[in-house]
């Protein structure tokens, strides 16, 4: 049987080892992780009891007299009128998660896509959809960009709705 070697020297000596091991544990920092968006997106079709071609060409004055906004295409025929993306304040518009426990904050890109369905001769459906994507960067312990991240946001409908109520002044 081995003779059991406890020595005060050698008790120290790893203790030495271990204290800036536990020191540096205790004072690194949680990993940073994108968090999503707890909102759901917003269901954002309404009906307007109008025509089609009469609710065609209101909603493309509706969109042209938005400020900032312009139609990239239209296609009345498939009733389809897609808007050139826009940059708009992410706490305005959309929800884009959180960084660790920090709600990110500054500036989105939204595209906005509008269809337009006749249902009956007196009633258009329009569905208003709009993607929010933002950019985050990640940055090293020196603050230097390490890499960007494109990260998808929600919309919490406030444009969609808006438009829709320009659209309905604008056809009464």
């Amino acid at each position: 049987m081995m003779p059991n070697k406890f020595t005060w020297n050698s008790f120290f000596k790893k203790a030495l080892l271990l204290i800036p091991l536990c020191v540096c544990l205790a004072c690194a920092q949680h990993l940073t992780r994108i968090v999503p968006p707890e909102t759901h997106p917003p269901h954002m079709t309404f009906t307007v009891l109008r025509d089609y071609n009469t609710t065609w060409n209101a909603m493309v004055h509706t969109v042209t007299g938005l400020p900032g906004h312009t139609i990239r295409s239209s296609q009345k025929k498939t009733g389809t009128i897609v808007v050139e993306p826009v940059t708009v304040v992410i706490k305005d518009y959309c929800d884009c998660g959180k960084i660790g426990e920090t709600p990110l904050k500054g500036l989105a890109k939204r595209r906005t896509k509008i269809k337009l369905k006749p249902k009956a001769p007196q009633k258009t459906v329009v569905e208003i959809s709009c993607k929010y994507t933002t950019t985050y960067t990640w940055k090293n312990i020196y603050g230097k960009s390490v890499r960007n991240e494109i990260i998808k946001c929600t919309s919490n409908g406030r444009f969609e709705q808006g438009l829709y109520q320009r659209l309905i002044r604008y056809l009464n």
